[in-house]
């Protein structure tokens, strides 16, 4: 399957107003929930290509706190306490639903 455009449904579209606005109504919804976008085939790989790269690095062995980085990390405070490994087991099976999607490098 070849990927032309991606969309996304944005939620707070589906806000309404509570006052009157310049061409708007009270209860009018702020805007089109649905927002589509097409890109070229570089683009689209280019993201693949992205995409797949924050996967593999997802997935490799992860210790906490990683002292190189976790200064400056604003989830630092979520995860030093957290000292636990990734199974084996969910790591292959990650990969494999990875190589069925054609991702893997």
């Amino acid at each position: 399957m070849l990927v032309d455009s991606a969309g996304i449904y944005f939620l707070r579209a589906h806000e309404v107003y509570k006052r009157k606005v310049k061409d708007k109504q009270i209860g009018d919804e702020k805007g089109d929930p649905f927002i589509r976008t097409t890109k070229t085939i570089q683009n689209l790989r280019a993201f693949r290509k992205e995409i797949s790269s924050q996967l593999s690095a997802m997935l490799k062995d992860w210790y906490y706190p990683n002292t190189s980085s976790c200064s400056f990390c604003a989830y630092k405070s979520h995860c030093v306490a957290r000292h636990e490994k990734v199974d084996a087991k969910e790591i292959d099976g990650a990969h494999a639903l990875l190589a069925e999607l054609n991702m893997v490098d």
